[in-house]
């Protein structure tokens, strides 16, 4: 699979963030804009296309970002020269390199077995969710209250699961079908349910959610990289953001 491809993917996970808050997501000339509108830098995002001229993408970035005084956080599958003057005439160091994984979309081991797995149907569901999400995160589960929306089930293509356990939810992930793929996304566990095999599981449900997928696509944190490794993914290139 072509990191197109993978790349496609993650910005489809992004647009749909945006239509449940009913926010904007704008193709302009180098990059894709999209406003998830929570407080944090991560849900604002500048995606550049790769081998294009950012020059004006990301000087429309800083207008739109900074009229509506909103952090955000740019993407680049390449290097972007343009992109590291930017952030450093703002005095904005580069992140470490984020590991996109791909792997066939094959029969994955569930892990432990111990979760009792399921794919949010209600807003009950979504607030279990991003109660969970929260937790594992770090975030307060208030920030995460507006994604719990009618609006996330507009489309089929986009799931949430969860996994629980003495019927807490106690890990959760994101499936997302796009193309040829399944992405994997938004995979977090409870700290005091982790190193049990839960988030191995967690991931391999949201794969298993698109049956006819070729490839599954995820990017990492440095702490689940192991895991995602474990499970049969490779890391296929690194986004700069």
């Amino acid at each position: 699979m072509s990191l197109d491809a993978s790349h496609a993917n993650h910005r489809w996970f992004w647009r749909h963030l945006a239509r449940v808050r009913g926010a904007e997501c704008l193709e302009i000339p180098g990059g894709l804009l999209l406003c998830v509108d929570l407080p944090g830098t991560s849900w604002n995002n500048l995606h550049l296309d790769p081998g294009a001229d950012h020059e004006p993408a990301l000087e429309r970035a800083r207008e739109y970002f900074g009229a509506r005084k909103l952090p955000w956080r740019l993407y680049a599958e390449q290097e972007s020269p343009a992109a590291e003057a930017f952030a450093a005439r703002h005095g904005v160091p580069a992140q470490p390199l984020y590991p996109v994984l791909h792997r066939p979309a094959g029969p994955l081991d569930d892990g432990d077995g111990e979760l009792a797995t399921s794919t949010a149907t209600s807003l009950d569901d979504l607030r279990d969710f991003m109660d969970c999400a929260g937790a594992a995160y770090r975030i307060d589960p208030a920030t995460l209250g507006p994604l719990v929306s009618p609006r996330a089930f507009d489309d089929p293509a986009f799931r949430f699961h969860l996994g629980r356990q003495d019927g807490r939810v106690v890990a959760v992930s994101v499936s997302v079908a796009h193309a040829d793929t399944v992405g994997v996304y938004f995979v977090g566990v409870r700290p005091e349910h982790r190193r049990r095999g839960h988030g191995r599981t967690i991931t391999a449900v949201a794969v298993r959610a698109v049956p006819d997928a070729a490839t599954a696509v995820l990017q990492a944190t440095p702490a689940g990289l192991s895991v995602y490794q474990d499970m049969g993914f490779r890391v296929v290139t690194e986004y700069r953001y």
